[in-house]
């Protein structure tokens, strides 16, 4: 078997488990194609689920720890009512 009849066989199986879980609706074949050629097409490394890090919250810096966003003195910072020049 090539390469290309193993791809479709493994879209065509990954289709009908979509359309199964889905509930078995009418008319949307070609949804659920194209969402398990996406699938199975996507880079391998891209499709490994990544390991879990922490307690799954996502951590976002600080006010103090984020960097602040200045324009250099003299360049519009006067318009801006930021002072400078």
């Amino acid at each position: 078997m090539s390469i290309a009849n193993v791809e479709q066989t493994e879209i065509a199986e990954l289709a009908q488990r979509l359309w199964a879980e889905a509930g078995h609706p009418e008319g949307r074949d070609l949804e659920f194609w194209l969402a398990a050629e996406s699938q199975v097409r996507r880079p391998r490394s891209a499709a490994a689920p990544r390991p879990a890090r922490g307690n799954g919250r996502t951590l976002r810096p600080s006010a103090k720890s984020r960097p602040q966003a200045s324009l250099p003195p003299g360049r519009g910072n006067s318009r801006l009512g930021l002072g400078g020049k």
